[in-house]
């Protein structure tokens, strides 16, 4: 049989090029596979927004206060209610209470910050006071959260005060010469030293 080299270098440059076709598809898919994992990469990235690169201070900025009033029983032989509790600026802010229940927001934005509240009870004359016996039941609730510059929450202290008095005679109270009747409520401090709820 006569060797043909036409037919033999035929061949051989056919195997060659399949060799070099297969490494060259493996070089293109690797180049193409990182690429995209690049893209992908940067996309994410560039995704996140500024807030969340940014990191949050634990520093307490701000402070609210939340006083709830609840006096029942009672108001019948007052001639008023008078609610206390700590204002925006930290002095003490006193109204008159209408109906049974009152809540007063207040935002600090000094730290540490500090809220009281009581209650007071102004009675009528004895002479004006229709029952011999009254039950008195109050109940001061404070919450105070304290709130970094995000507005994350970093503190919270929630107290409530309950004073009750079964059978008090107030028309006798009065005869006696007390006209009015303080009851002091709870008090919350937001400090820079609170931690996380």
């Amino acid at each position: 049989q006569l060797y043909d080299a036409e037919r033999h270098l035929t061949l051989v440059s056919q195997d060659s090029f399949c060799r070099t076709s297969l490494k060259t598809k493996k070089f293109l898919f690797m180049m193409v596979a990182l690429l995209f994992c690049g893209a992908m990469t940067t996309m994410f990235t560039s995704c996140k927004s500024d807030d969340e690169n940014e990191p949050v201070s634990d520093k307490i900025v701000k402070a609210e206060f939340e006083y709830t009033f609840v006096v029942e029983g009672i108001n019948d032989a007052c001639s008023a209610v008078n609610i206390t509790y700590t204002g925006a600026d930290g002095t003490e802010v006193t109204e008159v209470m209408s109906g049974t229940n009152l809540t007063k927001n207040v935002v600090r934005t000094t730290i540490p910050a500090t809220g009281k509240m009581s209650v007071q009870l102004v009675f009528k004359s004895a002479d004006a006071i229709t029952e011999d016996y009254y039950k008195l039941s109050v109940a001061m609730t404070l919450s105070a959260t304290g709130y970094n510059a995000k507005g994350g929450r970093m503190a919270s202290n929630d107290n409530t005060e309950y004073q009750y008095i079964n059978n008090f005679n107030v028309k006798e109270y009065v005869k006696d010469g007390h006209t009015s009747m303080t009851l002091n409520g709870v008090s919350a401090t937001v400090n820079q030293e609170d931690v996380i709820i």
